[in-house]
């Protein structure tokens, strides 16, 4: 279902925009696997990956996957 969905969305977008990455659940943080999915399917289609890492989190792991990647 939310992989039906990312793709319907960003199949109307140019650029995508990345902040944190985070999440909490059971009372934990960790780094939020949708957005992880967002990510693969927003540069799959070829739109401009917006990855502000400065936020921390899954943004930053992905800013630097992005930049050792020349993304």
């Amino acid at each position: 279902m939310w992989t039906e969905y990312r793709n319907r969305i960003l199949d109307h977008a140019g650029v995508a925009l990345f902040l944190f990455g985070n999440n909490e659940e059971y009372g934990r943080t960790g780094s939020a696997s949708g957005m992880q999915q967002e990510w693969e399917i927003a540069h799959a289609k070829g739109l401009v990956l917006l990855l502000v890492g400065a936020t921390g989190s899954l943004a930053k792991t992905l800013a630097e996957l992005a930049a050792a990647d020349n993304l």
